[in-house]
């Protein structure tokens, strides 16, 4: 998986953009873990990713989350690629233990 922090910054837009798999991602994440953020085992109540757009090796948009699902029911292969780039996110960004 690669993320690209460039683009982040804590105090003001929080938003990184990646690869993993074949697939890019653009999220905006923050150091703590929030009820509008994706829920994940270690946060069931919420995580710390808020928004998360992953589009395919095409460039379409497969998933969409911001702040809530964008979509109906996910397919489930989207959602296995999607929690394994929250999962990263996650321990790459979240202070609280």
């Amino acid at each position: 998986m690669k993320i690209d922090r460039n683009a982040f910054d804590a105090r003001r837009s929080n938003w990184v953009s990646g690869s993993h798999d074949g697939y890019t991602f653009e999220a905006k994440v923050f150091a703590e873990p929030s009820m509008f953020g994706i829920p994940t085992p270690r946060f069931e109540d919420g995580g710390n990713v808020s928004k998360l757009v992953i589009r395919d090796a095409e460039g379409r948009e497969v998933y969409a989350y911001d702040r809530g699902p964008c979509y109906g029911e996910t397919v489930p292969h989207y959602a296995d690629v999607a929690n394994e780039i929250v999962a990263a996110l996650e321990a790459e960004f979240c202070e609280e233990a």
